[in-house]
């Protein structure tokens, strides 16, 4: 018996030179803080725009709310994603900081999950590169079945992400069955591969005497 799974791929990302700090990658229902942080000297004054090209004062969003340099966005649904615009006004000049924030659904629907399926036997060693299509994502994260988010480390446990990016599970359970999601991001874009994996169980008949 089988547990099954698919990816999803969406549009390319561009290559660009971009600070890792600039790109947020969460699940949906997190709540996300973007520090528009700038050095100018003087007096400075802060405004946000928003994806939709509006601005936080021109929203009745109660999602939405400002500390000091900070925009703190709550319970983020896949409708937040996009571009965030931090302005910084002084004096004599403005500053723009520009951010790419994309939120991931928790549960994929089944008409997300447009590739193959991988299946697995119990304790076989699982290996999933995360081949999206952006030459330099800056940001890559993996989605696991149980909403935990892995990147890139030097520790190696049961699961981890090697530092080319790659999914490696030791000895694979039945719990380990369900989607995996890696998603790189820079300013351009996000890219996404939404695996469904599948455990299989070998079934023993035994005959009554």
């Amino acid at each position: 018996m089988c547990l099954t799974k698919a990816f999803e791929q969406q549009p390319d990302l561009a290559a660009f030179n971009q600070p890792a700090h600039l790109i947020q990658s969460v699940l949906e229902h997190s709540e996300v803080s973007l520090d528009c942080s700038v050095l100018s000297s003087g007096h400075q004054l802060v405004e946000w725009m928003l994806p939709d090209l509006t601005t936080v004062d021109q929203t009745d969003s109660h999602k939405l709310r400002l500390e000091n340099y900070r925009l703190v966005i709550k319970n983020t649904s896949i409708a937040d994603s996009g571009l965030y615009h931090c302005f910084v006004r002084t004096d004599t000049n403005v500053d723009i900081v520009t951010y790419r924030l994309t939120v991931r659904m928790r549960l994929l629907s089944p008409s997300d999950l447009n590739g193959k399926k991988i299946s697995v036997e119990n304790g076989d060693t699982l290996s999933l590169p995360c081949l999206v299509t952006s030459p330099h994502p800056i940001e890559t994260r993996w989605f696991l079945p149980n909403n935990q988010i892995f990147k890139a480390s030097d520790k190696k446990g049961r699961v981890y992400v090697s530092q080319n990016n790659t999914l490696i599970i030791k000895k694979v359970t039945y719990e380990d069955a369900g989607e995996y999601s890696c998603l790189a991001a820079n300013l351009y874009g996000a890219d996404m591969l939404s695996h469904l994996i599948v455990q299989c169980h070998s079934l023993t008949l035994q005959s009554r005497h």
